[in-house]
């Protein structure tokens, strides 16, 4: 009879009826307490229906029983993740990647855990594993190739991204990551094509842009280096240091406004910054904008009163606006 339920309830199941397949399920331990396929079933049944909470305890009464067979501890870790356990959800997936060694997907699983608690090594076994054992796995050779390139070992990350983007040419986070590895290896003309490509796919990828435009100034390209730039804080007006770059390369072009405005949006973001407060003195300076550039040196000293350029600079206009008060007639 069990047997008779159990297979009502993976039909059920199938056909997508978790709340008649728990009934089946249900009237299957109400036979046999222990009954491990129940007892996993009546948990996969209620996670369909949203009630993990109520599926945990039978997954750990499952995996008490059956600690050996594969799977089991798959599902509890699974649970134990959708309940926001991570720590509990990692337990059970490494006790079933013991119970099941070649099992890629688990490694996969473990070894992305590994990399985001800073274990590159443990990480890179379990990926390696990973990628071994399915090789069509798109996402264990860009985790592989990020740990990789965590541990410097360029040449073999370089690889794992290569795979990665054989398998799934149109991913963003391949591009991006293969093209900064070519951009530390000096290959400008490689990383700007790939970092184009992964801009094109995911045009909001400001980490991308970024990289695109220290290409451009790299390559001596300022204006696609400013363009590039202008992107980014269009999409991330917090971000102070394209900010910088954007007043540093537009003074650079002669364009002072659009410089002054990105200096006054760094100071904004980051009021701390001598050196921000300095460069933006040094354009309202330019500009002959004398009263303001005096106010930005007199707080670069007052947060940094050792600052020697500031205090040449503030030097020089309370010379200048002595001499004017001696000479008015005088630039």
């Amino acid at each position: 009879m069990n047997d008779q339920r159990l297979q009502q309830a993976r039909e059920a199941m199938r056909t997508g009826r978790p709340l008649d397949a728990l009934g089946h399920f249900e009237q299957a331990l109400r036979d046999d307490p222990d009954n491990v396929v129940a007892l996993t079933g009546k948990a996969a049944a209620l996670g369909a229906l949203g009630r993990n909470s109520e599926a945990l305890p039978l997954l750990q009464q499952a995996a008490r029983l059956a600690p050996d067979v594969n799977g089991v501890h798959a599902l509890l870790g699974a649970c134990y993740e959708d309940l926001g356990d991570l720590d509990k959800a990692m337990e059970a997936y490494q006790l079933e990647l013991s119970n099941n060694p070649t099992d890629g997907r688990m490694a996969f699983r473990v070894g992305v855990w590994y990399a985001r608690q800073g274990n590159q090594k443990a990480a890179l076994t379990l990926l390696q594993r990973a990628a071994e054992l399915d090789a069509g796995n798109a996402l264990a050779w860009y985790n592989l190739g990020g740990v990789l390139s965590k541990l410097e070992r360029y040449e073999e990350a370089a690889v794992a991204f290569e795979r990665a983007l054989a398998l799934n040419p149109d991913d963003g986070h391949s591009l991006y990551s293969l093209g900064w590895l070519y951009a530390q290896r000096q290959q400008n003309e490689k990383a700007l094509e790939l970092l184009q490509r992964a801009v094109d796919l995911q045009p909001e990828n400001t980490s991308a842009r970024m990289m695109l435009a220290n290409l451009h100034g790299r390559l001596e390209q300022p204006e696609r280096c400013a363009a590039e730039l202008e992107e980014v804080v269009r999409l991330d007006p917090a971000h102070a240091h394209a900010w910088l770059l954007l007043a540093a390369i537009s003074r650079e072009l002669g364009n002072f406004a659009r410089a002054t405005a990105a200096a006054e949006a760094f100071v904004r973001l980051q009021p701390e910054s001598p050196n921000g407060h300095f460069n933006l003195g040094l354009l309202y300076q330019e500009q002959e904008r004398l009263e303001d550039a005096v106010r930005e040196y007199q707080t670069v000293l007052r947060l940094d009163p050792g600052h020697e350029e500031a205090q040449v600079a503030l030097l020089g206009l309370e010379t200048r606006f002595r001499e004017r008060r001696q000479n008015p007639h005088a630039p």
